[in-house]
This record gives structure tokens, C-alpha cells and sequence, in this order.
């Protein structure tokens, strides 16, 4: 059997809950990949508004930073973001795609941003609230 989510929660079969390393490793993998599909979806969404091209997309374990996007159009998301509400997840794709048209976070930055995503900011501060707590899963 495998893990899969149904009505808001996450269902294990007993095959897999019986061993706690098996429901560590296997419930890793399968949040890794919900995020990639939940990142994915986000992106196409908002790259075509954005009027930018990732290249890549990385799913990364990195607990220090949610994001970042790399000159050469990559963009890395921690896994964890999955955990984070979908409002917070979707500020960090708005912000990382608007890296790709301006380095660094000054007035071209934030006035890509605010014009796609106008709550950007208290989303982050709303995501850098909850980091402890998200960073602390392993």
C-alpha cells in the first residue's frame, strides 16, 4: 500500500506504520513529492503571469531558507513548505519567480512582487512565524 491524503488527513497503511524508520523515510518522500507537485502547479501558473522562465526546479532540504532562485533559473524549495498553509507557500513561488527578473530585494523587486502577489510581505512574516516549528520536522 501506499501514503495518500484524504480529507486533510494523511493516511499510512499498516504495512508501513508497523516500522516508525519505514514511516520516517516513506512519509519524507512522499511530502517531497506533494511539494513538487503543489510547486509545479504554482509555477506555471505564475510564470506565465510573471513573464519568467524557471529552468529548474530543485526540491531541497534546506531548514536555514524557505527559497531561492538562481541566476541561471533555478529554483530550490524546501520540502517543509508543504506543511506550511498554501497562502505562505505561494508567497515564496511569487517571491523566488520575481528574483529571476530582478537580483536582491529593492524597489524593481518589491514592485514585481506587490503587483502579482500585494500581500507578499505579511504572508512572509505569517511563514517566519511558523519556521521553528517547521524546521524542527526531520
Amino acid at each position: 500500500g501506499s501514503i495518500a491524503a484524504l480529507n486533510g488527513e494523511i493516511q499510512i497503511p499498516a504495512s508501513i506504520a508497523a516500522d516508525p524508520e519505514a514511516v520516517r523515510r516513506r512519509l519524507l518522500s512522499w511530502l517531497r513529492r506533494r511539494a513538487r507537485a503543489i510547486a509545479e502547479q504554482m509555477m506555471s501558473v505564475y510564470a506565465a503571469e510573471m513573464r519568467v522562465t524557471p529552468t529548474r526546479l530543485r526540491i531541497g532540504d534546506q531548514s536555514s531558507r524557505w527559497g531561492s532562485a538562481s541566476s541561471d533559473g533555478t529554483i530550490s524549495l524546501s520540502w517543509r513548505l508543504v506543511m506550511a498553509p498554501p497562502s505562505c507557500f505561494e508567497a515564496v513561488i511569487v517571491h523566488e519567480l520575481a528574483h529571476l527578473r530582478a537580483r536582491g530585494h529593492g524597489v524593481r523587486f518589491r514592485q514585481i512582487v506587490e503587483r502579482h502577489l500585494p500581500d507578499e510581505a505579511t504572508r512572509m512574516r505569517e511563514l517566519q512565524r511558523l519556521t521553528p516549528a517547521l524546521a524542527a520536522v526531520r
